[in-house]
C-alpha cells in the first residue's frame, strides 16, 4: 500500500509532496524544533512533508538512529527525490570517532544524509542567537567541550542566559525560530561551509537540512 502523507493537501498542478524523514538522537528537543519549524509561519512550502522519528526507550546511539531510518524505509514507499536524514550529536563523551565514521559510511551507502552537531544540537539552537565564530578561542573551546555543571551543560546555560529560561525537556522555540535564517548564516561561517571535520571541530551542518526544508 502507498504511504499516506499527513498534513499535505495537493494543489492543482503540483505533484505529491517531497518527503523528508528525520531520525533524531533525542526524544524531545529535536522533535519539538522540527515540529515548530514545520508551522506555516516559518515553513510555507506545501510541497514538502516532514516526518520526524525521535528516539525511544533511551536508544540514542548512532546505530539505533540509523536503524529507525532503515525500518521506516522498509515500511513505507520512498520516492526517488525523498530524503532520509540522521540527526545526531558528536558528544565525544558517548560516541567514538569509529562509531560515527561507521554511521557516516553506512549513510552514504544507503543514500541517507547525516546532520551532525559538535558538540550537540544546542549548538545549532545557539546559532540562531549568537555568532559563535566571533567569540574568542577560549569561549569556543568551552562550547566544544560542553562540560556539565549541575543539571545543565555549558550550551544549555548559554541558551538560558540568552532566552531567560531553557528547559530541554519542554523547550520553547518561539524566540529562536524567527532567527532561523541567521542560524544558517552563522553555521556556514562557523563550519566554513562544510569544509571542516565535525568529528573534531566545533560546528554543525544542520543548516544543510534546514536550508532544504525552507
Amino acid at each position: 500500500m502507498g504511504r499516506k502523507r499527513k498534513g499535505f493537501q495537493r494543489k492543482s498542478g503540483f505533484r505529491d509532496a517531497r518527503l523528508f524523514v528525520i531520525a533524531t538522537e533525542g526524544q524531545r528537543t529535536e522533535l519539538k524544533y522540527f515540529s515548530d519549524l514545520n508551522a506555516e509561519e516559518y515553513f510555507p512550502n506545501n510541497n514538502v512533508k516532514v516526518e520526524i522519528i525521535p528516539s525511544e526507550n533511551g536508544l540514542s546511539a548512532p546505530r539505533h538512529v540509523l536503524s529507525r531510518l532503515d525500518d521506516f524505509k522498509k515500511k513505507y514507499r520512498i520516492k526517488e527525490d525523498d530524503e532520509l536524514w540522521m540527526v545526531v550529536d558528536r558528544d565525544f563523551k558517548s560516541w567514538t570517532v569509529k562509531e560515527l565514521s561507521e554511521s557516516r559510511q553506512l549513510c552514504s551507502q544507503k543514500g541517507y544524509s547525516l546532520a551532525l552537531s559538535n558538540p550537540c544540537f544546542e549548538l545549532w539552537l545557539l546559532l540562531h542567537l549568537v555568532d559563535i565564530n566571533a567569540l574568542n578561542a577560549k569561549e569556543k573551546e568551552k562550547i566544544r567541550r560542553n562540560k556539565r555543571s549541575g543539571k545543565r551543560t555549558h550550551c544549555e546555560y548559554l541558551l538560558r542566559d540568552k532566552l531567560g529560561e531553557y528547559n530541554k525537556s519542554h523547550p520553547d522555540f518561539s524566540l529562536i525560530l524567527p532567527h532561523v535564517q541567521q542560524a544558517i548564516k552563522h553555521a556556514d561561517t562557523l563550519s566554513q561551509f562544510g569544509k571542516v571535520d565535525l568529528f573534531e571541530v566545533l560546528g554543525t551542518n544542520m543548516q544543510d537540512l534546514v536550508r532544504k526544508l525552507l
